[in-house]
Order: C-alpha cells, then structure tokens, then sequence
C-alpha cells in the first residue's frame, strides 16, 4: 500500500485512517484505487470523540465482493473509531453523476482530503442549471420531510428534536451550493456558512444556529421552543424553496 497523506488531516483521526486503509487493502487489494476523507472532521466543526469520519473510497468495480470486504472493514472499525459508512464510488460513476448530486459534489470539492490514490474531486467542474434544479428539489423534499417528521413524532418532543436538528444540519451543503451559484466565496464551518447565507440570500438564517446549540450543548429544550424553532425552520425552507424556484442562471 502506498504511503498515506495526512498531512491535513486532524492528528486525532491518523490511527482511524490508518487502520481503515490497512484493513481495506487486506480485503481489497489493488481493487482499492484511492480513500478520500471528507465534510465536517476536516473544518472548525470537528468535535474529537464526537464526530464522525466520512469518507469516499474509490474502487475499480462495486460488485459484491467490494462489498462484502468494505462491510468487513467498516464492522470491526465502525464503533471503535466513530467511522460512517464510507461511499464506495467508480471513476466513471463520480463523473457521469455530477448532474444529479452536484450539491454532493460541490461540497466535497469544497472540504476534502484525498490520503490515498488520485483525487477524484479536485478538478470537477459544474453546470449552474444542474446545481440550480437539485437545490430546488431538495429543499421541496425537506419540506416533505418537516411535515412527515411532524406527524411521527406525534407530539414526542425528543422525536420532534431529532426532525428538527437533523434537518438545519442538512441544510449547510444546499446553502454552500446556492453560495456558489451567486459566485460567492464559501466558507466549510456551519456556523459561517449559515451567516453568510444570511447575508447574500437576504434570509433570516442565523436564528437556526440555535438549533445547533442544542446538541452541542446537550439543551433539552421545552415543548414550547421547539414549535416555535420547527416553524421558524420550515418558513425559512419554504422560503428558500421560493428563492431557488425563481433564481435565473445561465
């Protein structure tokens, strides 16, 4: 196996990274062309015990022998390093899907660190209408989801908690990508991007960051605050939906 580069890499991750490179070449072999660690462990956010190690593995085929030797890798790992389900891609399947997960995409071309083989985002490059049409349908589908997480909760506040965190978390790539079509610098941190949305988009967006606040700081918050903060969160979604339905690109 080839030497690994962690040179950007949070030193608290190296012995994750490590042994899940060791593991997957004694699976894999040469199959394994390339390991790219991406998102939140690689910015301000990272939380060391707290966040998780994503990652994008590159192979030359995901057939189910690919698959079955990644699950044994990830099944002796996963608990003990905090490491998520890595995405197992081809070269051909990244290129031919910046269409349809440009959103995805951008990000990780944003937040990256390729530690082993040839970086497979580094030089993408992006249709605005494609990055346009997926912002609109997946800010459509959250609220479906707002609304759907409403009913299952059912009136349980930790339930209702959980819908709610869970989806201002979701909504920092779709704001980094609606950055990028108003050719703005963008910024990897949730907290900035958040702000800085605020600013470009002319939205309310900072008061969600509250939300953040009651994970990070282990905040149960009341019956009464957590409706106000899912109608806040699903004007501003809808709001959102409103703005990229009539955004004009070239």
């Amino acid at each position: 196996m080839e030497r690994l580069e962690l040179t950007h890499i949070p030193v608290e991750l190296h012995t994750a990274i490590q042994s899940l490179a060791t593991a997957l070449d004694q699976g894999l072999g040469p199959r394994l062309q390339g390991i790219t660690v991406v998102g939140s462990c690689l910015t301000n956010d990272f939380q060391a015990g707290r966040s998780d190690l994503n990652s994008v593995l590159m192979l030359d085929g995901l057939d189910r022998s690919v698959l079955e030797a990644v699950t044994g890798a990830v099944r002796r790992l996963a608990r003990k390093h905090r490491l998520a389900v890595p995405l197992l891609m081809t070269e051909t399947y990244v290129a031919q899907s910046r269409d349809v997960f440009a959103v995805e995409w951008l990000d990780f071309q944003l937040t990256h660190q390729t530690v082993l083989g040839q970086d497979p985002f580094a030089a993408m490059t992006f249709a605005q209408p494609d990055v346009r049409l997926q912002c609109e349908r997946e800010f459509k589908a959250d609220l479906i989801r707002l609304r759907q997480g409403f009913i299952t909760a059912a009136g349980s506040t930790r339930l209702l908690k959980e819908v709610i965190t869970a989806a201002v978390k979701s909504l920092a790539p779709k704001l980094r990508a609606l950055l990028w079509l108003h050719d703005t610098q963008r910024e990897p941190t949730l907290e900035a991007t958040f702000k800085q949305a605020s600013q470009t988009l002319k939205l309310d967006l900072d008061s969600l960051l509250s939300v953040i606040q009651w994970q990070r700081q282990k905040i149960k918050p009341s019956g009464p605050q957590l409706y106000e903060a899912y109608d806040r969160l699903y004007s501003r979604v809808d709001e959102l939906a409103t703005l990229v339905d009539g955004l004009e690109v070239a």
